[in-house]
């Protein structure tokens, strides 16, 4: 299951559509994007092979990781990718009451600030998050989630976006 705040069209969002497109259905791997506010996924973006959930929580919502667990206990997902900060703290709590669920937390960096608040410090501290598995996109994304909320280095994988250098190819001006 992968986990996002809204499905809206920004640069993480078309990744993620990208990913899920090229991760076809094998028959043992079903990929379902929950999306935790935003109702509308991106028009023509999700592949047909995706299911795609809306929550339509609200901001402030203090019970949304109560409808989200019940999602992962009733789709049978074994790993919830929560991708950036805003989808965490409810993943993190609905992970605890899906027995048989683990969680991967995605940085893909922050949006309206440049380091985390003191308030996203605490909660990741209460939640244990520094314990997690963690993706980001940059080292720079790593070194942010390992300087500022305490993960050790080992439990954090860099996975660059990539370039299709054969569309994005310098032109030969010879």
């Amino acid at each position: 299951m992968h986990v996002v705040h809204s499905v809206e069209p920004g640069g993480m969002e078309r990744v993620l559509c990208r990913l899920v497109a090229a991760l076809r259905d094998d028959g043992r791997t079903r990929h379902l994007l929950c999306s935790l506010r935003d109702p509308r996924p991106m028009a023509g973006a999700v592949p047909d092979h995706v299911d795609v959930v809306s929550l339509h929580g609200r901001s402030r919502n203090r019970f949304l990781f109560l409808r989200l667990a019940r999602l992962i206990r009733e789709s049978g997902a074994r790993l919830v990718h929560a991708r950036n900060w805003g989808t965490w703290t409810d993943a993190a709590l609905a992970v605890r009451l899906a027995p048989g669920a683990r969680l991967l937390l995605g940085f893909h960096g922050l949006q309206s600030t440049p380091s985390f608040t003191a308030g996203q410090r605490r909660r990741s501290r209460w939640l244990r998050m520094h314990r997690l598995p963690a993706t980001t996109v940059s080292h720079r994304c790593a070194g942010q989630i390992v300087d500022e909320l305490g993960f050790a280095p080992d439990r954090v994988r860099v996975i660059a976006n990539g370039v299709d250098t054969s569309r994005f190819r310098p032109v030969d001006e010879t």
